[in-house]
């Protein structure tokens, strides 16, 4: 997929259509880029295996987290294993994150993406654990494609009109991106949940549903706003043409008494 949008239904575009790099998305990509030049630097200049010891204390892992490592479910999301896959996460953090977080705000949206990269995978353990039975060994996170699905949706749900361009070059709206998306994650699950491979396509199911939940409260009070706005302008419409109305009929009345 092309990282280029259109449409009118996209916020915050200058000139060329591009968005403003939104406060918090940039410091989410800006970190990611720290973590990975950390990583080669370590590999290059201390030891060879440093970028794979980094990670390994990045990654969310069940046995990891069993054995006390907190801080995984908020830094597995910022792991890129090659230079291409982090301009890919920095360009869709720059339209999609930039796009979300000037439409709710930045500090929503912090809360928006640390709800996104936290409460899916531990429901999804949950869930696993509930139904499959604990495989620590099959519950394993790295990389940001789980608050990249909860923007996606949410996006989709914020800004329908908003198209993607597909390889740059096929305009696909974001809403029918957003629903291949479930259902390539959904597919995912299904096929795998049996043998205790279906982890992360649930994890990117809960995302999207938690890329619903948490702004569709939003959506509500947006339209709420548009339509007391519509109100206003179709009153003062009203005000304006009566008073044109009578303006009118006190012209004629005057002309009368004068002839």
């Amino acid at each position: 997929m092309g990282a280029s949008v259109s449409g009118s239904g996209y916020p915050g575009g200058g000139g060329s259509g591009l968005p403003r790099f939104g406060r918090a998305s940039k410091f989410l990509a800006i970190l990611q880029g720290a973590i990975f030049l950390a990583a080669a630097l370590g590999a290059g200049l201390w030891r060879r295996d440093f970028a794979e010891l980094l990670f390994s204390r990045l990654t969310l892992t069940g046995s990891g987290l069993l054995a006390g490592r907190w801080w995984t479910p908020v830094t597995y999301p910022l792991l890129n294993a090659n230079p291409f896959g982090l301009l890919f996460t920095v360009l869709l953090y720059w339209f999609f994150g930039s796009a979300l977080e000037q439409m709710i705000g930045s500090a929503r949206f912090v809360r928006f993406w640390l709800g996104a990269v936290i409460l899916p995978p531990l429901a999804a353990w949950g869930i696993y654990g509930l139904f499959f039975g604990y495989r620590h060994e099959g519950f394993t996170l790295a990389g940001s494609f789980v608050p990249e699905m909860a923007m996606l949706c949410a996006l989709a749900l914020l800004a329908p009109s908003m198209r993607l361009l597909v390889l740059f070059i096929l305009p696909v709206p974001i809403r029918i991106f957003a629903w291949l998306s479930i259902a390539a994650a959904g597919l995912a699950f299904l096929m795998k949940a049996r043998w205790g491979g279906g982890f992360v396509g649930l994890t990117h199911l809960l995302a999207a549903g938690w890329g619903w939940f948490y702004l569709r409260p939003l959506q509500k009070v947006r339209l709420t706003s548009l339509r007391n706005y519509l109100s206003f302008l179709n009153f003062k419409r009203n005000k304006f043409t009566v008073i044109e109305g009578e303006k009118g009929k006190s012209s004629k009345k005057n002309q009368e008494y004068i002839n």
